[in-house]
């Protein structure tokens, strides 16, 4: 059994210092075939990592909590390892597993920080002790799927609004969006695929774009080089999970400064959940309520609006690269504190990314419950994660 206990920070950090030197291979910086250290994708989990290992050698792991981050840059070395081909001699969980059983121990509760869509995949059932902040989808903590800090976009109160209400700039594939694109094409957009040539001749021209005089053309679909220039003249950006539950241009839209539509099928994947009133800044929505929701939109006066686009800048630091690691240092620090950070753990999803559940079943949330005396893995853990752990530990009556 996996069974957390109250290890002293002195051990804790000793063992830390220890993983860190053998997991040195598992933090590569740079890969002549595919790795680019300027990715940004995986700039939330590196800066972990090296902020954690500071805390380490500078404060004795003072700031660690009652936790041991976990030293691996997950993602880049996965990167590399399908670069190098050994995908197909050795299945890359295997490959985890065998990395690291002689490493984690069962006792501690390490945490670590991932943006794939899949969280980290079966290193979450074969290492249950694990706490993940996700951005991707998959753990037991949502933190925003960041990209970059982009200049928020200035809205002039002097100024008309911006001329499109509605942008999609998004791939068009993947799950949800193959539903929302064939409601937007039915209902919200009458001028088709050719349109994006025509976007892109007028921003070249250096010409603003201009609103469908088509009451039906509720929304702008473009999905280019040019997408950001396209933003700058968008009221509202529609935003859809991507193959993972989370989707980067969330994060774009809330830097910018842009009011985003977030579209979801399962579970609403998104970041602060308990903390923040998304409704001021943003709409949540089934990609059911799809429809009704952009006639709402449309229905908005520009007083209701430019509200809303300022309570999007007042929410903004929370989206970006300081401002995601201070919530995470928070969590990690004072767990048991909910004003010490904006994150709060929720359930774990039954499936990676919720098209499917492990039985092959109808994409739909699901949990395993535990109680004592359970032969589950899994626990429905509530936002109070870590007093529960430990409660479970002092008594001795659970198993994760």
């Amino acid at each position: 059994r996996w069974f957390p206990r109250e290890v002293p920070l002195e051990e804790r950090c000793k063992h830390y210092k220890w993983l860190y030197d053998q997991t040195a291979f598992l933090r590569p910086k740079e890969h002549k075939v595919t790795l680019d250290t300027k990715d940004p994708q995986n700039e939330i989990n590196r800066q972990f990592v090296k902020r954690t290992h500071a805390m380490a050698t500078d404060n004795n792991c003072e700031g660690f909590g009652p936790f041991v981050p976990l030293p691996i840059q997950f993602e880049d070395y996965v990167k590399i390892y399908y670069a190098k081909g050994h995908a197909s001699e050795l299945n890359v969980n295997t490959h985890w597993k065998n990395i690291l059983t002689p490493l984690l121990r069962h006792d501690v509760i390490y945490i670590t920080v991932t943006w794939m869509d899949y969280g980290i995949g079966d290193i979450q059932e074969w290492f249950p002790n694990i706490l993940t902040l996700s951005g991707g989808g998959y753990g037991h903590a949502a933190i925003p799927l960041w990209r970059h800090d982009f200049e928020p976009i200035a809205l002039d109160p002097k100024r008309p609004l911006p001329p499109l209400l509605v942008s999609f700039t998004g791939k068009p594939h993947f799950y949800t969006r193959g539903r929302m694109m064939a409601e937007l094409n039915e209902r919200h957009w009458t001028r088709g695929p050719t349109m994006q040539k025509k976007i892109e001749a007028t921003l070249k021209m250096g010409k603003q774009l201009t609103h469908s005089k088509d009451k039906r053309d509720t929304v702008t679909i473009y999905h280019g080089e040019q997408w950001m220039n396209v933003l700058k003249s968008t009221r509202v950006h529609l935003v859809a999970r991507g193959f993972g539950r989370a989707a980067y241009a969330l994060q774009e839209s809330i830097a910018f400064g842009i009011v985003p539509i977030f579209i979801y099928d399962d579970i609403p994947w998104i970041p602060y959940a308990e903390k923040l009133d998304w409704g001021q800044f943003a709409a949540v929505i089934n990609v059911s309520m799809l429809s009704a929701t952009l006639e709402d939109f449309t229905k908005m006066d520009d007083a209701t609006y430019r509200k809303m686009r300022a309570n999007v800048l007042k929410v903004r630091e929370y989206f970006t690269m300081e401002g995601i690691l201070k919530q995470i240092f928070g969590f990690m620090q004072t767990p048991q504190d909910p004003s010490a950070s904006m994150i709060s753990c929720i359930v774990k999803p039954i499936s990676y990314s919720g098209k499917t559940s492990k039985d092959g079943a109808p994409r739909v949330p699901g949990v395993s419950i535990v109680g004592p005396g359970s032969n589950q893995m899994e626990c429905c853990i509530p936002s109070t994660i870590n007093e529960t752990m430990l409660r479970c530990a002092r008594e001795r009556n659970c198993i994760s």
